[in-house]
């Protein structure tokens, strides 16, 4: 069957690597992939391309950049408590600006009807926690400032915490 033909190949490979690897004494960092490296004996470089291959450090780079994109989403998350001073609002900011993504995958593949998706949409993450972020640093700016200026206009409180609100 054809699935029991694809883990073959998948052992197969995977002990490849592995003993290719081991020979070259080369190996994977969390940094760096050991493909970057060359694969040179006494006096032999090896050049060599395989699709199998090729798949299987695909799959190790795009896991390694995934522990990125966390590191880089729970950055922003200890950014915003920091900014705003509050865990609740952090929470809550992050949790929108995460919230944002399924939003627009759905208009963007079931109701405009786009199929097309490329590794580059990846990067949407980055774009959209960097919009989000900056928009509650905006409002919570605004907010700080909105107590100096309506009070540099109005001496009773009541009335300026009520003229300050709708900030």
């Amino acid at each position: 069957s054809p699935e029991v033909s694809l883990e073959i190949q998948d052992r197969f490979y995977n002990q490849f690597e592995a003993d290719a690897l081991k020979f070259f004494q080369v190996e994977h960092t969390h940094w760096k992939s050991a493909y970057w490296n060359s694969f040179v004996t006494e006096d032999v470089e090896v050049l060599f391309l395989s699709k199998p291959l090729l798949d299987i450090e695909t799959d190790r780079l795009i896991n390694s950049d995934i522990a990125f994109c966390g590191f880089s989403i729970l950055f922003v998350w200890v950014y915003l408590m920091y900014h705003t001073g509050s865990v609740f609002i952090g929470m809550v900011s992050l949790w929108q600006i995460v919230m944002t993504i399924p939003f627009c995958v759905f208009f963007y593949r079931y109701l405009f009807g786009i199929t097309y998706y490329q590794q580059l949409h990846g990067l949407l993450i980055f774009i959209i926690l960097g919009i989000g972020a900056d928009d509650v640093f905006v409002y919570s700016d605004a907010w700080r400032q909105s107590a100096t200026i309506v009070w540099a206009h109005d001496q009773d409180r009541s009335e300026a915490e009520r003229k300050r609100d709708p900030w």
